[in-house]
């Protein structure tokens, strides 16, 4: 991280979660952290591979790193960190709000949105070169405007094995290959 000039907070989570991934006495096991290269996003505990979903960011048409500063396009590659405690589910507004319209614009798509959403943070801004409001999310089926997602299934699943664990801060590196398009691509 050569040149990168992190705020207080965020050089504090990320110190915290680098530092479990050798092995985190308070919980007494490595940290978990995440890969997202495109077609899969993948859980890692410590150096091992512990679980893996299918996911994609970005309109089908624009499946490509060529992209990633593109409206619509995938997420900007990077690294990227959640907390546990943000997770928002769909029904977090009670049924009063919800009946008044007062439920989040997300909340009223769960086709495109799911139950859940965690939001992201960029752990440096300029990576991210004006693209903002970045989530992990499930679905219908693949839809995303440059967000994670998941579907339905694969963020379900994800949610409840992120509950279960001990850790609360997470970090999840975006990694694309270069040269080829991603398997969602649209021809």
């Amino acid at each position: 991280m050569d040149n990168v000039k992190l705020d207080d907070e965020q050089s504090e989570i990320i110190n915290r979660i680098l530092a479990q991934i050798n092995l985190n006495p308070q919980i007494n096991e490595p940290a978990r952290h995440y890969i997202f290269d495109g077609d899969t996003f993948a859980e890692y505990k410590g150096i091992d591979q512990t679980n893996v979903w299918p996911a994609m960011s970005g309109f089908p048409d624009k499946q490509n790193i060529k992209y990633q500063f593109a409206p619509n396009g995938p997420m900007p590659s990077g690294r990227y960190y959640f907390n546990k405690k943000n997770i928002e589910f769909k029904d977090d507004a009670d049924w009063y709000d919800r009946y008044l319209g007062w439920a989040r614009p997300w909340q009223r798509y769960r086709d495109s949105w799911g139950d859940y959403r965690i939001p992201l943070k960029p752990a440096n801004w300029y990576q991210m070169r004006g693209r903002g409001g970045i989530f992990a999310h499930g679905g219908k089926e693949f839809t995303s405007a440059g967000c994670l997602d998941l579907t339905d299934s694969g963020m379900n699943d994800f949610v409840q094995k992120i509950r279960s664990y001990p850790q609360d801060d997470y970090i999840i590196d975006v990694r694309y290959p270069f040269g080829r398009d991603f398997k969602w691509q649209k021809k």
